[in-house]
């Protein structure tokens, strides 16, 4: 009763017929939130810099650097690497250095290969699971790989897996063909439900979702697919609009209705987030400053076959290539990089107020 007195005293004084004392202590109100939220935020990012100071957020481990599919907006066809697989001594070593310092996120063929292409993929499995509680282990993959493993053996990579990030070229076979440049939607599919069908019944913890690679994003949410899919994925993305990858991919490579997105980062001058929260170890254990877009190793800053994750990380190479927007000496490939995220912002977003690196994925959260 109190606060509704309060309100009709505020409302009584009129200026024009507006309620001036309401209208002002509610503009006061807002102002005071936001310069918290500034404060907060300040104190935020001062301590996420405070952690990648001395260690990166997350890695990511190419375990192998096939693929089945040859999507129109990837590189990985178009970068002519030596297909190779990586070795079980190297994985081991990688994984103790990250447990060694914390552990936290790490990612398996996350980002330019597909983790089913991996021969060895079930041993790495059974390696992780030592290091459960220590280890958010996260994928990206087009579960095409997936129809070779057994039930079991497919139950045990789920069961290790915190997330499972499923990227998918349409809702129907024809798009699918033209996104993936493979005839594999009816495999996907029957490996989408076989994955569904696991989880449920074992209850696995894994977190299951669809990004969607398409021409046709309008209509993904309303297509059988979807439907037939039901609840147990969640639609984390559904992308019409793709990346130049350092100029690999052009308009030329995308079919109709596709799009290339252009940005221009070239007078930026804060540091990005993404080299400088993540590690990405290629399958010979070289260590770019960018593993999301540096496809043809331009940029290498250490190797983790004969360094720790640490001294790789705190190197000048890699320090120097963190601070380039900043020092101005930013790289051709990050110049027009549409996945440029600055520090300043991406490290002072409310839900990182009380992260730590075992949470998995900072801008997951």
């Amino acid at each position: 009763m109190l606060k509704s007195a309060v309100k009709r005293v505020l409302d009584s004084v009129r200026v024009g017929g507006k309620p001036v004392l309401t209208d002002f202590l509610r503009n006061a109100l807002r102002g005071i939130r936001a310069s918290r939220r500034r404060a907060q935020g300040s104190k935020t990012r001062a301590r996420m810099l405070a952690i990648v100071a001395e260690r990166p957020l997350d890695i990511n481990i190419e375990s192998s650097n096939y693929c089945a599919a040859s999507c129109v907006f990837c590189p990985n066809s178009k970068v002519k690497r030596k297909k190779t697989t990586m070795d079980m001594d190297l994985f081991r070593k990688v994984v103790d250095d990250y447990v060694a310092i914390g552990g936290g996120a790490m990612g398996i063929c996350s980002m330019q290969s597909d983790v089913f292409s991996d021969d060895l993929l079930v041993e790495r499995v059974a390696y992780l699971e030592r290091y459960d509680g220590k280890l958010y282990v996260y994928s990206t993959t087009n579960l095409i790989g997936a129809s070779k493993l057994s039930d079991d053996d497919l139950e045990r990579v789920l069961r290790r897996l915190d997330l499972l990030q499923i990227s998918l070229g349409g809702t129907n076979k024809a798009d699918y063909r033209q996104m993936y440049g493979i005839n594999a939607f009816d495999v996907v599919k029957a490996q989408l439900k076989r994955v569904a069908g696991i989880v449920r019944a074992k209850g696995l913890k894994v977190k299951l979702g669809l990004y969607f690679r398409t021409a046709h994003a309008a209509g993904v949410a309303g297509s059988d697919l979807v439907k037939e899919l039901g609840d147990d994925f969640a639609i984390l993305e559904n992308r019409d609009a793709f990346f130049s990858w350092g100029g690999i991919i052009g308009a030329q490579d995308l079919p109709e209705g596709a799009k290339l997105l252009t940005v221009d980062n070239r007078n930026a001058r804060v540091d990005c987030a993404v080299s400088s929260a993540s590690l990405s170890v290629s399958v010979d254990g070289s260590v770019v400053g960018c593993g999301c877009v540096d496809w043809n190793s331009q940029h290498v800053v250490g190797n983790v076959s004969d360094h720790t994750i640490t001294e790789v990380w705190t190197s000048k190479p890699f320090a120097d290539f963190r601070a380039a927007f900043s020092s101005g000496h930013i790289p051709d490939l990050c110049k027009d990089c549409s996945l440029y995220s600055p520090i300043d912002d991406a490290f002072a977003q409310p839900a990182l107020d009380h992260y730590t690196v075992t949470d998995g994925l900072y801008y997951l959260q």
